[in-house]
C-alpha cells in the first residue's frame, strides 16, 4: 500500500484539512516482478549463447 497525505491550508495559512490517498500496489508490484524475472532469463539466454 502507498499512502500519501497533504494538509489544506486557508487563505490566512491556517490548517482546515488533510487530503489523503490509499494506493493499493500488488498489481504493481506484481508486474515489476515479472519484468525483473523476465529480464533476469533474458540475460541468462544472451550468457548462454555467447558461450556457444
Amino acid at each position: 500500500m502507498l499512502v500519501t497525505a497533504n494538509p489544506v491550508f486557508d487563505e490566512q495559512g491556517n490548517y482546515i484539512a488533510c487530503v489523503g490517498n490509499i494506493r493499493d500496489m500488488d498489481e504493481l508490484n506484481n508486474l515489476n516482478n515479472k519484468l525483473t524475472l523476465s529480464r533476469k532469463t533474458d540475460n541468462l539466454s544472451v550468457e548462454n549463447k555467447s558461450r556457444d
